[in-house]
């Protein structure tokens, strides 16, 4: 799969997991952190 659609899909599961959240951040920065032990940014 092309790398970009692996960041894209990342930011589109950020958006709508800070969607009516008291702390958006919060919510976009574990779900970035989890995603990223999985599936390292660096390697994209």
């Amino acid at each position: 799969m092309c790398p970009i659609f692996l960041i894209i899909e990342v930011a589109i599961a950020c958006a709508y997991i800070m969607l009516d959240k008291q702390d958006p951040i919060d919510s976009a920065t574990n779900l970035i952190r989890g995603y990223n032990q999985l599936n390292k940014f660096e390697d994209i």
